[in-house]
């Protein structure tokens, strides 16, 4: 019989170091917008950048590590990610691109997508000649 083993335990890296995180996020479709919701607890809004161009939504930012590397204390456990991270989503040509809006609440970053308003069917009036 062979046994197989996996490493199923995350990498760790010592205080101030990081191979970068990636922040989960949610994305909803509302009637008339998408919302994005990705988890960023630590992280500064001054830290998180947001840009669009054509249809690919940029997220990127950094999370400071809390303790400085240099200084006397021993880290005994290291579970949380800190770093730089980026997250990039493409979106519907349906976007309003000029609407969005961005806001953090609670650790969580919420950027608010409308979209375009559709031209609806109207009825066009036939003049005589």
């Amino acid at each position: 019989m062979t046994l197989l083993r996996f490493n199923t335990l995350p990498r760790r890296y010592p205080a101030g170091r990081s191979n970068g995180w990636r922040p989960a996020v949610d994305i909803v479709e509302l009637g008339d917008r998408f919302v994005l919701s990705a988890d960023l607890p630590g992280v500064s809004p001054d830290d998180i950048e947001i840009s669009m161009q054509d249809r690919l939504l940029t997220v990127r930012g950094e999370r400071q590590a809390a303790a400085d590397p240099a200084d006397e204390s021993r880290t005994h456990v290291s579970e949380r990610h800190y770093g730089s991270f980026e997250r990039q989503f493409t979106l519907p040509a349906s976007v309003d691109a000029d609407g969005i809006a961005a806001r953090c609440e609670y650790g969580t970053l919420h950027i608010d997508v409308p979209k375009r308003a559709v031209a609806g069917a109207r009825r066009i009036e036939v003049a005589a000649a």
